[in-house]
Parts: structure tokens; sequence; C-alpha cells
């Protein structure tokens, strides 16, 4: 009997195994390329990882040069400019992985981050994982969270509730339902 394309085998306790879903990275990109070089670099050995696909918005053919280099990614060149929107559904439409991660092209991924991704995935009850994201260097909060979902107070308004915490903080570290993630790094089911 074969196996879907996109499923690893894994040992789990008394010598049983269970089924793992692979993630594909869909990331959209316009002349980003040494920022993109250092997020897909940061993907490669990634548990869970598959494939990564890059949507070229991009008018300059160098981007596209460049980036046909880096180790096991597909690189799709739109016509000129479609948006983030576009690039991501463009990318969806040539995965075929059960577990998709839209991921912007300065995003670097922490080692184990897809895995806890997908992980989180495998629960049913789990619509959409998100990650927790941090200030990068040069930014006044430095190493500091940015974002890690999206809650909606009484009034309706919007807030990050673990902004600006340190990221090993417990209850930073807590998986939570929230009422939002960002875009800059979601993960959901293909289907």
């Amino acid at each position: 009997k074969s196996k879907p394309p996109y499923t690893k085998q894994t040992k789990i306790a008394k010598g049983k195994k269970m089924a793992q879903s692979i993630i594909v990275a869909i990331i959209p990109i316009h002349n980003t390329v040494q920022v993109v070089i250092a997020c897909v670099d940061s993907l490669q050995n990634q548990p869970r990882m598959g494939r990564v696909i890059l949507v070229d918005n991009g008018p300059e053919q160098q981007t596209n040069e460049l980036i046909k280099k880096l180790p096991g990614v597909e690189v799709y060149k739109n016509a000129g400019s479609e948006g983030f929107a576009k690039a991501v559904n463009r990318g969806v439409k040539r995965s075929d992985a059960p577990y998709v991660l839209i991921l912007n092209s300065d995003t670097v991924a922490q080692p184990n981050a897809i895995k806890a991704l997908a992980d989180n995935l495998d629960d049913p009850s789990v619509g959409v994982a998100g990650a927790l994201l941090i200030f990068p260097k040069g930014h006044p909060s430095a190493g500091m969270i940015q974002h890690a979902g999206l809650s909606i107070d009484a009034d309706h308004i919007p807030k990050h509730p673990v902004m600006y915490w340190h990221p090993l903080n417990p209850a930073a570290q807590k998986r939570r339902s929230i009422n939002a993630v960002t875009g800059a790094a979601l993960a959901t089911r293909r289907d």
C-alpha cells in the first residue's frame, strides 16, 4: 500500500507508528533577495518541513535567478506585483501537502518552530496555528515578543496580550486559544 507523498512515519510509544503530516511553506517575495535567503536557510533541516514555494512578485529577473539556486525551493514568477494574497493563493494551489505555512519573506524560523506549528495542527480542534514572533536586531525591543496571537477585548479592540514580554516567559510559551494570528507566520490545513 503506498503512502501519501507528504507523510512521514514516526515511532511513538510501545512501537506503534503514527503518520505525521508535512507542512509546505508558501513565501510571497518582492525584491527581497537577502532576507529570503535567510528565511529559506532557517527552514532547512526543520522537522516536518516539506517543500518551500516562493511566489515572486518582483520585476527584477536577478531576484528569480539568485533564489532558484537555493536548495529545496520552487520558484514561481508572477508577471508583476499581484499582491500578497494572490501570491499566497497561487502558492497554495501549487502545494499538495496537508498543511501550509504562509510566511513573510523576512521571517527567520527558530529550530523546531515548524514542527511546533505542525504539531498544533495535528489537533483537529485547531484551525490555525500562529508563531511566536520576536522583534529583530536593531529594533528598540529586539529579542522581545512582537506577536503571539491577538485577543479581542470587551470593546472589540484587538490586543497583543504578550507583546514586549520575554519569549521564555512560561505564560508566553503556553498553547492557548486566541482570536487571531498574524499573516507573517500562519499555518493551517490546506483543505
